[in-house]
C-alpha cells in the first residue's frame, strides 16, 4: 500500500456509509475531490481503491472503517505517528520485500518479517565493525545483539539531546548535577527524605548506579520523581510514624500521633488514617504528601484544578470530586483519573523548585504520571 491507498482511498467509500454528513463536511470533501482532480493518477488510484473496498467482506470494511475512526480521536495521534512513519518507510523498501510482507499468512508472520527487514535496515548502516560483529551471530543471539545495540544507541540519542539543550552551560563549564550532593539543599532534602521512601528497592538501586554520569543522573532522577507523586497512592508506603519523612513528622501534633498507633504497621490504614486526622484539622503535609483535599494540593495543583480541570467536568463529575474532597487515596486518584478522561496532564509536585528547571530533562514520550 502507498501512502495515498492508505490515508486518501477510503474517502469516496466513507462518504458512501456515513449518514447524513454535516453541509461543512460536504463542503470539505468537494473541495478535496476538486484538488484531487487536478492529478489525474491519485483520482485514478483513490477510485480504484475505492472499488476494491466495497468488494472485501462487511465484516473487514467495518473493522477498517472504526480503525479509521479511533485514529481521528485525540488519543490516536501516536497511532497516526506510527502509521506515517510505517507508510514512509515501507516505500523505500523493493518490490521483493513489500512482497514478503504481503505472502505473510498471518499477523505475527508478517511482524516478524517486518522485524527482520528492519533489522537488516539497521544493520546496514552501521560501522563496518559492528556489522561484522552482527554477521558471526545466529538467531537469538544475533537479536539480542541486536536489541542491546539498539537500546545503547537510544540511550546515547537521549543524552545527546539534553547536551544540547544545555550548551551553553558545558561551554562555560558549569557544574551541572551527575549525583545527589551536586543537587541544592532543598532537592537534597526531598531526595533523602521523601523520593527515597516511595522507591522501589530496584529504582532506588538504579537512581545510585547512574550517580557520577551526567545525563543519565538527573534524566533517572526526574523519570523516576515523575513516576511517584506524592499526592499518588503508591504500592506500598510508610506504615510507622518513625518513617515519616522528617518534615512530615513536624507537621504532625502529638496527639494525631497517638491516635494513629493502634494502625502502625499497617499499609494503607496507616496513611489513610493520618489523612482522616489531618483532613479534620485542616492541617495538610508538605509537596503534597498523601494529597487528601484541594487545600493539600500546590499552588500549580490547585490552578490547574481551577483553570483547567473543572471547566471540563459536567455534574456528575464535580459530584465525584467533591464527595472525595478530604479522604485519600480517593480524592489524587479521582482527580488524576478526571484529568486523564479529558486529555489533560495534571502537574503534580514530583521535585522542588522551579517545573521548568527538570522539564529540560524530559522528553514529550514521557508521562509525567505512569503510575
Amino acid at each position: 500500500m502507498t501512502r495515498s491507498i492508505v490515508w486518501l482511498t477510503l474517502a469516496p467509500a466513507l462518504l458512501a456509509v456515513v449518514p447524513e454528513p454535516t453541509p461543512q463536511e460536504l463542503e470539505a470533501n468537494r473541495r478535496r475531490w476538486a484538488q484531487l482532480q487536478q492529478m489525474p493518477e491519485r483520482a485514478s488510484a483513490i477510485r480504484q481503491a475505492a472499488k476494491n473496498f466495497q468488494t472485501i467482506s462487511a465484516e473487514r470494511r467495518e473493522a477498517i472503517l472504526q480503525l479509521d475512526h479511533d485514529l481521528q480521536k485525540p488519543e490516536g495521534q501516536p497511532l497516526r505517528d506510527v502509521l506515517t512513519r510505517y507508510v514512509a518507510w515501507i516505500e523505500t523498501l523493493p518490490a521483493e520485500d513489500k512482497e514478503k510482507i504481503r505472502q505473510a499468512p498471518d499477523k505475527q508472520k508478517k511482524l516478524a518479517v517486518i522485524r527482520m527487514l528492519r533489522e537488516q535496515d539497521w544493520v546496514k548502516h552501521q560501522p563496518k565493525a559492528t556489522r561484522d560483529r552482527v554477521a558471526a551471530l545466529k538467531d537469538k543471539e544475533r537479536s539480542d545483539a541486536i536489541a542491546k545495540l539498539k537500546a545503547e544507541e537510544k540511550q546515547r540519542r537521549f543524552e545527546w539531546a539534553v547536551a544540547q539543550r544545555f550548551w551553553r552551560e558545558l561551554e562555560e563549564k558549569r557544574l551541572l548535577p551527575a549525583q545527589v550532593a551536586d543537587l541544592s539543599p532543598d532537592v537534597q532534602t526531598y531526595v533523602h527524605e521523601y523520593l527515597f521512601r516511595l522507591l522501589t528497592a530496584e529504582e532506588k538501586d538504579r537512581l545510585l548506579r547512574s550517580e557520577g554520569r551526567w545525563p543519565l543522573f538527573p534524566m533517572t532522577l526526574v523519570e523516576l520523581a515523575d513516576r511517584h507523586p506524592p499526592a499518588l497512592p503508591s504500592a506500598d508506603g510508610p506504615r510507622f510514624f518513625a518513617d515519616l519523612p522528617k518534615g512530615v513528622q513536624l507537621n504532625i501534633k502529638v496527639n494525631m500521633a497517638i491516635k494513629t498507633k493502634f494502625v502502625e504497621g499497617r499499609w494503607p490504614e496507616f496513611a489513610i488514617k493520618m489523612t482522616e486526622l489531618a483532613a479534620k484539622r485542616g492541617q495538610a503535609f508538605p509537596h503534597e504528601w498523601w494529597a487528601f483535599g484541594y487545600k493539600a494540593l500546590s499552588e500549580p495543583m490547585q490552578k490547574f484544578v481551577d483553570a483547567e480541570l473543572k471547566p471540563k467536568l459536567d455534574q456528575e463529575q464535580l459530584a465525584k470530586l467533591a464527595r472525595a474532597e478530604g479522604r485519600w487515596p480517593e480524592y489524587p486518584d479521582t482527580l488524576q483519573k478526571l484529568a486523564v478522561q479529558h486529555h489533560l496532564d495534571p502537574p503534580w509536585f514530583t521535585l522542588p523548585r522551579d517545573r521548568k528547571q527538570w522539564d529540560a530533562y524530559r522528553f514529550k514520550s514521557e508521562s509525567r504520571t505512569t503510575k
